[in-house]
């Protein structure tokens, strides 16, 4: 037993060696930003950024210089107000807004496009007693059945809007297909050719008639557009053939 816990200091000292820290200090000497580096000088590692007066501000680590996986931002009253991922420095998924007692408030997906730009794809927002709170949340479910019938991937989107029905029209682009909606709502019926993985693409576009005011007596109509998008991915688990139909079962990646 002495042997294995001597191995495993051993181990962990020669781990420590191959990585460098640089810290950045404010004027007072306390540590502003204090990153991991590797054996050539580039940040691969623990990131960790603090309030001048020496608390944690925000953790997280870096590949290659750029914020990677999950990061936990603080307030200057110690507790955890923000967590989410980022992916290449830039915010991704979902993120979670949490009050001091830990009840989390508010929740935004992004989505990357272009590589440097981040889009609010979604948001949920929460009562005091946790409820969602749908007049000032807007969000969309994707429901896909779990199997290829006959080669067809066949599913739903359910979209909640802070908007009223009648002054949206509601349309979607999956895998290339256009498909429209009807009362916040979008069924899909995608075509997949014979592969073990499927990529299933979609984006939502909600078209909003808006009332705009010019002055005390006139105004005009104005067409905003919407965008959101979602993205799944299944692998063929299992295939059934019978004399009516081909079955193939899905399981999500």
């Amino acid at each position: 037993m002495r042997k294995v816990y001597l191995n495993i200091i051993f181990i962990f000292l020669i781990s420590c060696a191959e990585k460098d820290w640089k810290e950045i200090h404010y004027p007072n000497g306390n540590v502003k930003v204090r990153v991991q580096l590797d054996k050539d000088g580039i940040p691969n590692g623990i990131h960790e950024e603090f309030f001048e007066s020496g608390k944690l501000k925000l953790r997280s680590t870096s590949t290659n210089g750029k914020l990677l996986d999950t990061v936990k931002v603080y307030s200057q009253d110690g507790y955890l107000k923000e967590k989410g991922l980022m992916r290449n420095g830039l915010k991704d998924s979902w993120w979670s807004e949490l009050d001091k007692k830990g009840n989390k408030y508010i929740d935004r997906e992004y989505v990357i496009k272009n590589n440097d730009t981040i889009l609010e794809n979604q948001i949920k927002k929460y009562k005091d007693n946790g409820e969602l709170d749908l007049t000032s949340s807007w969000f969309f479910n994707v429901k896909v059945e779990d199997s290829l019938s006959n080669g067809k991937l066949n599913g739903k989107v359910t979209y909640h809007s802070n908007f009223k029905p009648e002054d949206q029209f509601l349309y979607m682009v999956v895998n290339k297909d256009t498909f429209y909606g009807r009362n916040n709502e979008i069924s899909f019926s995608v075509k997949i050719e014979n592969q073990d993985t499927i990529q299933l693409s979609g984006e939502i576009f909600e078209e909003v008639l808006a009332v705009e005011k010019i002055n005390d007596t006139l105004s005009s109509l104005k067409q905003e557009t919407y965008n959101k998008y979602f993205k799944q991915k299944f692998i063929v688990v299992d295939s059934v053939v019978s004399k009516t139909r081909d079955l193939k079962k899905l399981r999500y990646l």
